[in-house]
């Protein structure tokens, strides 16, 4: 399994102004990858590649569908009043950590 694009990402809207967004992480690992693949001459080299960059989109979109689920665990745990709340929250995190990572919901 793949691991998601490290960060720092950032988001940008399209410049037609059709309200669209694109999150675009600083180092573009997708299109190293790809010209990476660009530059091989053996296709089972570029096939191994692409497939590469396909899990790496995988990974990404686990972390962005995790995303949600991660806030909400961070903000009971930064706002928890006890240690029996802490304890939960951080029950919760570890589940969307999980979740990000592609080891369940």
């Amino acid at each position: 399994m793949s691991t998601h694009t490290p960060g720092p990402w950032e988001v940008s809207t399209d410049p037609d102004g059709n309200g669209t967004y694109k999150i675009r992480e600083h180092v573009d690992a997708e299109l190293e990858i790809e010209r990476q693949a660009d530059q091989e001459t053996d296709e089972a080299k570029a096939d191994s590649l692409y497939a590469k960059q396909n899990e790496l989109r995988e990974a990404n979109a686990r972390l962005i569908a995790a995303a949600p689920d991660l806030l909400i665990a961070l903000e009971a745990m930064v706002d928890a009043p006890d240690d029996d709340s802490r304890y939960n929250a951080a029950i919760d995190a570890r589940a969307a950590i999980a979740k990000a990572k592609g080891g369940g919901a």
